[in-house]
């Protein structure tokens, strides 16, 4: 399964819905209404155990886990594997891609350059990375990408042209 990504929250303890054992990095989420399962909840309900049937109540299942917010049991099979990462894990991530892009001379079409000045209030040289953006007249217009070290590849997303630097130009 793929590990969906979530920055922690300052000063708010993570903690699983099932034990209330508070969850340190990797644990499942519900898509739909956000219900947090720790890997020994999880890994017991996938084994079947069953927690005792005398303390019953309308708000859980069989297993004491809380129903979805549509009103059925929580399957397993639906849930997401998340992981919590440190705050800045996805803003250095970014840095590091428009390092590349300028490395590789890749035009930036992501953002707009008063969104980069908000987004990075702090300039710590990564607003020196940052080109202009490219000004794509007409709504229907196609842009492409092209690779600067390849004769005739172009990608449609930028993100498959990042992708197609990391694996083919990363030694170049």
């Amino acid at each position: 399964k793929n590990v969906t990504w979530k920055p922690s929250v300052k000063g708010v303890r993570e903690m699983c819905d099932v034990c209330k054992t508070t969850l340190f990095n990797y644990h499942w989420i519900c898509g739909v209404c956000g219900l947090f399962v720790c890997l020994d909840c999880y890994q017991f309900r996938r084994g079947g155990l069953v927690k005792d049937f005398a303390d019953q109540d309308r708000t859980t299942d069989d297993y004491k886990w809380p129903y979805c917010s549509t009103g059925d049991q929580h399957l397993i099979n639906n849930l997401m594997l998340a992981a919590i990462i440190p705050n800045t894990c996805l803003i250095d991530l970014a840095k590091k891609v428009h390092q590349l892009r300028v490395r590789w001379k890749i035009p930036q079409f992501c953002h707009q350059s008063d969104e980069i000045k908000g987004l990075f209030a702090q300039d710590d040289g990564f607003m020196n990375l940052q080109s202009s953006a490219l000004n794509v007249a007409g709504a229907g217009r196609q842009v492409f990408f092209p690779c600067a070290l390849c004769n005739n590849e172009t990608f449609r997303w930028q993100f498959d042209l990042y992708k197609h630097y990391a694996t083919k130009h990363f030694y170049d």
